[in-house]
């Protein structure tokens, strides 16, 4: 499954003390004494923990070569490295949590900075400020991470205490581990976090599921969010992009650090464990609630070049067991009058550039295909002219969910919640009446819990909703 090594350099710390070092100005405030031997023990712990956790290290291609499928920088045999994308460009970022943080140049000189520093984007790099008017002018980027010394290596590795006791920064109010790179462009400021891939999974999982779902649920969804992001780094890297993944639900919903112990515990049982098919780690869809049958990934997402991992099979439909039943949208009903449904669909169309935009009176909307369980795969809007558009079931759920001036802003039991639905009706009103929540691909995470519930193992679950897949282990 993995080809073509090459041996990359890890990185340490490097103490450098005087001008480039620990800046007095920066320390000016009562107990700077304590501070520096509390910030350096912590540093030098710090150093024990990297030099035992980050040998060398061996990047690696997933999948087959031919073709030039995805190059992912991945490190085997160690748990590698994600970097998420946390803030897009703004105006200003706010960094606080932590006392202090630390920042460490190309020759691995500290620098320290008292917190909460106000980050401005400049014409060339950042503007830092600090309490006190202290400001620092940075070219390029900037790396920041807590010099709070109490660290996690003072607990064991691998325990749920060292996963919750890890120090963190806060970045608009969120508190992550890790560390977070701040760049600047004609946009503004942006972060992103970089942080060890297990705690990033543990912490997609708590956000995912409800906190009392069972250990199985969590076990099965841990190893979806860790297939969906090693397939993510490699994209990323093949794409040269500076961040692997969003932190929002256009890849996972990503909430910093967690302190959940079900979701870290089931990060620590499946830790390194992937979904592959012919040799390519799957991106692993999922969603919260099936209604009953599952969609295909090539029905909802491209599949031209640089897409082809929506063509795998694991991730098209099959029959499974589903059991989303307990979810309040198993089943759901939404009324919408015609000319509601005929705006919407008209914007959508114009932001997409979609036959749909010189739409002007839709009479219908019918199934114009469904897929290999009877799911609906394909729309026919019809038009009072005759005319009529056909679309993806994913883009109809967009398009009747679309904001339109004039019109209600679509919001809470009133949104289109799948593309899996049937519209009847005439006149004065459109009834649409649907099935679960999401795109449907992949895990249903309702019935990862019905499931589990019965006594179905994490493992069991995977391979009921990625039918032909295998497990393996990355790391």
């Amino acid at each position: 499954m993995f080809q073509r090594f090459r041996h990359a350099t890890g990185h340490g710390w490097r103490f450098v003390f005087g001008e480039a070092g620990i800046a007095r100005a920066h320390l000016a405030h009562p107990g700077s004494g304590t501070m520096v031997a509390l910030l350096c023990l912590g540093l030098i712990v710090s150093l024990v923990a990297a030099s035992c956790q980050w040998p060398g290290r061996s990047s690696a291609m997933i999948g087959p070569s031919a073709g030039g499928w995805e190059v992912s920088n991945v490190w085997l045999g160690q748990e590698p490295t994600i970097r998420v994308r946390i803030v897009k460009p703004t105006n200003e970022v706010v960094i606080a949590g932590a006392r202090l943080v630390m920042s460490k140049d190309a020759a691995g000189r500290i620098k320290i900075y008292r917190t909460p520093l106000l980050v401005r984007a400049t014409a060339g790099g950042l503007h830092l400020s600090e309490p006190g008017g202290v400001t620092t002018n940075v070219a390029g980027d900037i790396e920041l991470e807590s010099a709070d010394p109490r660290a996690s290596s003072f607990s064991s590795p691998g325990t749920v205490g060292w996963f919750k006791d890890a120090p963190t920064i806060a970045v608009a109010g969120v508190p992550y581990a890790g560390s977070v790179r701040l760049s600047a462009s004609v946009e503004g400021v942006q972060a992103v976090n970089e942080i060890d891939l297990e705690r990033y999974v543990a912490a997609v999982a708590s956000k995912e599921l409800f906190p009392s779902w069972e250990l199985a649920a969590y076990e099965a969804q841990c190893v979806a969010a860790r297939s969906y992001a090693m397939q993510s780094m490699g994209l990323a890297d093949r794409r040269g992009r500076a961040w692997h993944v969003e932190s929002s639900t256009v890849d996972q919903a990503y909430p910093g650090h967690t302190t959940h112990e079900r979701s870290i515990t089931a990060a620590m049982n499946t830790r390194g464990r992937v979904l592959v098919y012919g040799g390519e780690i799957l991106r692993a869809y999922y969603s919260s609630t099936s209604g009953g049958r599952s969609g295909s990934a090539a029905d909802t997402w491209p599949t031209g070049p640089g897409y082809e991992y929506n063509l795998l099979p694991p991730i098209q439909a099959h029959v499974a067991v589903h059991a989303s039943d307990a979810s309040r949208l198993h089943r759901w009903q939404v009324v919408r009058t015609p000319d509601d449904v005929t705006r919407r669909l008209r914007a959508w169309g114009e932001n997409a550039g979609h036959t749909l935009k010189s739409a002007r009176a839709v009479t219908n909307i019918e199934v114009a295909r469904t897929n290999r369980v009877g799911r609906p795969a394909q729309y026919r809007v019809g038009e009072r002219n005759g005319v009529s558009h056909l679309l993806s079931a994913e883009q109809l759920r967009i398009a009747l969910n679309t904001d339109v001036k004039g019109l209600p802003d679509v919001s809470g039991d009133d949104r289109v919640r799948s593309g899996d639905l049937e519209v009847t009706g005439a006149g004065s009103r459109f009834v649409i009446r649907g099935r679960g929540f999401g795109h449907g691909v992949g895990l249903c995470q309702y019935s990862a819990q019905a499931l589990a519930q019965r006594g179905w193992s994490g493992d069991r679950i995977l391979m009921n909703f990625y039918v032909g897949a295998s497990l393996e282990r990355a790391y």
